[in-house]
């Protein structure tokens, strides 16, 4: 599988290549989710999928990290 996308927040274009792994999948219905990809260098990157919308790509950030 192997889609292309336009992230106007970052201004780079993401592809989805057939070694990126999926690492965790949220389901909100039948036709929405958001897929977390890692791919081989261990970056990862977000597609949400909704209905009758295109499919949109975004870098996950970290807001805050506390020490356990």
């Amino acid at each position: 599988m192997i889609g292309y996308s336009y992230n106007t927040t970052t201004n780079t274009l993401l592809m989805i290549n057939k070694g990126d792994r999926i690492i965790s999948m949220l389901l909100y219905n039948s036709h929405d989710s958001d897929m977390t990809y890692q791919r081989p260098d261990k970056t990862t990157y977000v597609c949400q999928i909704r209905k009758d919308k295109p499919d949109t790509f975004y870098i996950p950030e970290m807001q805050l990290d506390l020490p356990l």
